[in-house]
């Protein structure tokens, strides 16, 4: 979710639902915005907003069927006026550009950053393309203008038990990445950040496989920060889309089962330094 206000009226809405998430298809859109909405009437707002030339529609074939997709428009004149919408100052805009093979994990991703915003209503969950533009963020994950290191969501709350920043990193993996990469990224998660916890979504055993084996080999045992819980810090899950509850099964990289609102009361309710694997564990 983008720092500006929540806005009233549908089309305000529309605009910042592609400003938070990315590309967008009509379907998705329609399952984001409160209150509930018919699809036809998502899908008249979309064209209004092409026609005005502040959203572009563009296409993907996907199963042999061309299906559309919406993606707000990155031109001055358009960004002028969806600063007037969002009632923000343009230059505080950044409205990137997608690539067409983005566009099904920019769903993905806009699936599971509303679901943490639904369930987690404390909770802030903020794409990688804004995370620049949040400084406390950037300061917790240590990242500076390392942009290949950014997780695709983080999500973040203020502990109402321990006032501490909670930080989780999610990343959303449906094609594998090379072991030297899984290493960079997990290191900088569990050394060289303020990360409290990772959560992997791969949709296939061989992705978690490879993911957990990286961590289990090189990281788990070393990484001194997170050592005393190294074995629930990172997780992992293989749906694709969230189910509609906060009851979100996820397991470890040995296979350790633990679900998701256990797992974040736990980050929430014990300091870094306090947290130990038992305590996962009393809550399988």
């Amino acid at each position: 979710m983008s720092k500006f206000v929540k806005p009233k009226g549908r089309t305000p809405q529309v605009i910042k639902a592609l400003y938070d998430y990315g590309p967008l298809d009509v379907e998705v859109l329609t399952n984001i915005l409160e209150p509930e909405i018919k699809m036809r009437r998502t899908q008249d707002c979309l064209y209004r907003l092409v026609n005005r030339g502040l959203v572009i529609r563009c296409n993907k074939i996907q199963n042999t069927f061309a299906k559309n997709y919406f993606q707000l428009c990155a031109s001055k004149v358009a960004k002028i006026e969806i600063s007037k919408i969002l009632n923000c100052d343009q230059k505080d805009l950044n409205i990137p550009n997608f690539r067409a093979h983005d566009i099904e994990h920019s769903i993905a991703c806009a699936y599971w950053s509303n679901y943490f915003e639904k369930h987690f209503p404390k909770a802030k969950s903020i794409r990688d393309f804004h995370i620049s533009s949040d400084s406390k963020i950037m300061d917790h994950l240590m990242m500076n203008q390392d942009v290949e290191f950014y997780p695709d969501i983080t999500v973040s709350f203020k502990s109402e038990t321990t006032n501490d920043f909670i930080t989780i990193a999610v990343e959303i993996e449906k094609t594998p990445k090379t072991r030297k990469r899984i290493f960079h990224k997990l290191n900088k998660f569990s050394t060289r950040s303020y990360v409290d916890g990772v959560i992997y979504i791969c949709p296939n055993h061989a992705l978690i496989d490879l993911v957990g084996g990286v961590y289990s080999d090189r990281i788990k045992t070393t990484a001194r920060r997170i050592r005393q819980y190294g074995e629930y810090f990172l997780m992992f899950t293989n749906s694709f889309t969230p189910s509609i509850d906060a009851n979100v099964k996820m397991f470890s990289s040995t296979g350790q089962n633990i679900n998701l609102q256990n797992w974040i009361n736990i980050l929430e309710t014990n300091l870094w330094q306090k947290r130990r694997n038992e305590m996962f564990a009393l809550q399988r």
